[in-house]
């Protein structure tokens, strides 16, 4: 009679960490959830660095596909550098080596204003790894990149008028050139 009543309890047992774990499961995969543990993350980054990131939904999926809806990135003054849709599949990552390997990233861009200033910095050298605490930078490879562009610009210089006012001219001659240290325009 004991091991009846112990088979039962141990059904029991089992069936509620089942249940358990089934929730657990469903809230982890609940792009609201997701989204409220990333904005705190988030938060504490744009606190920490000085940023000024915010999107309105983040879902991450089982196949590791990562999707970001409606993410804006702002400079310092909080003017909008690039708003966007992103969506991405890791392929691999390492928290402990700073390594993430995507096999595609797809970007619907929105918006993009890249300001080069007289002095040589632009608008979102905040995000760069330079302007952060000496602390190792993360390294991402990716193998496939598709960018759609609606409203782009990239402004040469700004330049600071005898009354204090800011003006700027975009030049059509130049071309912004895009590498792993960053951005130029040429």
């Amino acid at each position: 009679k004991s091991n009846a009543v112990f088979k039962h309890l141990l059904w029991g047992f089992l069936g509620l960490f089942a249940i358990i774990c089934i929730a657990v499961l469903a809230v982890l995969n609940n792009a609201t959830f997701q989204t409220f543990v990333i904005k705190r993350i988030v938060a504490a980054a744009n606190l920490k660095y000085g940023y000024n990131i915010s999107f309105d939904e983040v879902h991450v999926q089982f196949n590791k596909t990562l999707s970001i809806k409606n993410i804006v990135l702002c400079d310092k003054n909080r003017d909008t550098i690039l708003q966007a849709d992103i969506t991405c599949k890791i392929q691999n990552w390492n928290f402990k080596n700073k390594t993430l390997s995507l096999s595609y990233i797809t970007c619907d861009t929105k918006q993009m204003h890249v300001l080069a200033y007289e002095d040589g910095t632009y608008n979102f050298d905040i995000y760069l790894p330079h302007s952060k605490p000496h602390e190792k930078s993360w390294t991402i490879q990716c193998n496939a990149f598709d960018l759609k562009l609606q409203n782009f610009d990239v402004v040469k210089q700004l330049q600071i008028d005898n009354l204090g006012g800011i003006f700027y001219s975009p030049d059509e001659n130049r071309k912004p050139s895009f590498t792993s240290e960053g951005a130029s325009v040429k």
